[in-house]
């Protein structure tokens, strides 16, 4: 898709990354967060919001014009300074389960899928490799040849147990210091988790910090039922929403190549919105986000996803 660019004199666009972005030029250090790192605290009052539009039946919206969109910042109408179609590389983390409830009929499925995701995305995208089972661990760091993951999987058995949320995290400091300021991680798993040492309060907690889409490929045999598969389908549910992204179930393999081409798709037809808060104060509070689009008489009504809100100064 090429870029569309719309600017406002009273503002210059900044190219944008996942989910929302705040950007300025007065910085400063603070305390190390749970992954040991040291934050930087930025204070401005530009806000950039990433957005994916859909429809009723989840397939992708595009052509939208700025005059479509309407933006909320704690529930206050903002006006909209900068509006983009953004189709720039991507720096993306594949998060793979390798763990013994990976059957091998299943990481044939997950395998085709993913292969299919790369053939539909952006030629010059980034991809690193986060592979885990008991643990998690960097299998391939920072590629342009897809290649290479399909690759080193075929050389990694399924067994052990499940380190998801482990795995998730080290995703979002893989891509942290990736090529591009567009990131996101994608999951393949059947969103069970077992031997983990975070939890997933602290996953969402940290992808509710950074500017990073995430999504899921749910794996699961349709005949198994139970808690244990309802509460992977919500791990993986909780894990990507807040994020702006989102997980899908599908049930054979044609559904999973399916919802690899959509999450392809979206990664390359984001719209992206900026906007200056009308009351901005830096105080570290957290600001709810809404966007809202008006509806396409032929497409009937429309879901808005995007990252939910921003600490009016990052932690």
């Amino acid at each position: 898709m090429r870029n569309q660019f719309v600017t406002r004199s009273v503002l210059s666009f900044v190219p944008l990354c996942f989910g929302l972005m705040i950007v300025g030029s007065a910085v400063k250090a603070q305390q190390p967060t749970e992954t040991g790192e040291t934050p930087l605290v930025v204070k401005t009052n530009l806000v950039n919001v990433a957005v994916v539009v859909t429809d009723a039946k989840g397939h992708n919206v595009s052509g939208l014009d700025q005059s479509a969109f309407s933006i909320f910042d704690n529930k206050q109408r903002q006006e909209i300074s900068g509006f983009a179609i953004d189709d720039s590389p991507v720096s993306i983390a594949v998060v793979f389960d390798l763990s013994g409830s990976m059957t091998q009929h299943k990481m044939a499925q997950a395998k085709v899928a993913l292969q299919r995701f790369f053939e539909n995305s952006h030629p010059q995208d980034e991809y690193s490799l986060i592979a885990f089972d008991n643990r998690p661990r960097v299998s391939v760091n920072g590629t342009h040849d897809p290649a290479e993951l399909t690759q080193r999987l075929s050389f990694q058995p399924s067994h052990g147990q499940t380190a998801l949320y482990d795995a998730c995290r080290l995703a979002v400091t893989q891509v942290r210091h990736s090529q591009y300021p567009r990131r996101a991680i994608l999951i393949i798993s059947d969103g069970q988790d077992n031997n983990s040492q975070s939890t997933l309060t602290e996953l969402r907690r940290q992808l509710r910090e950074e500017d990073i889409l995430a999504y899921a490929i749910g794996i699961n045999d349709p005949a198994r039922v139970g808690s244990a598969v309802d509460l992977g389908r919500r791990n993986l549910d909780e894990i990507t929403e807040s994020t702006g992204g989102r997980a899908f179930f599908p049930f054979n393999e044609d559904e999973m190549i399916r919802a690899s081409e959509e999450i392809a798709v979206e990664l390359r037809s984001q719209y992206q919105l900026a906007y200056r808060p009308a009351q901005f104060v830096s105080d570290g509070k957290w600001h709810q986000i809404k966007v809202s689009v008006n509806p396409l008489d032929q497409r009937g009504r429309l879901q808005v996803r995007h990252k939910n809100g921003y600490y009016s100064e990052a932690r």
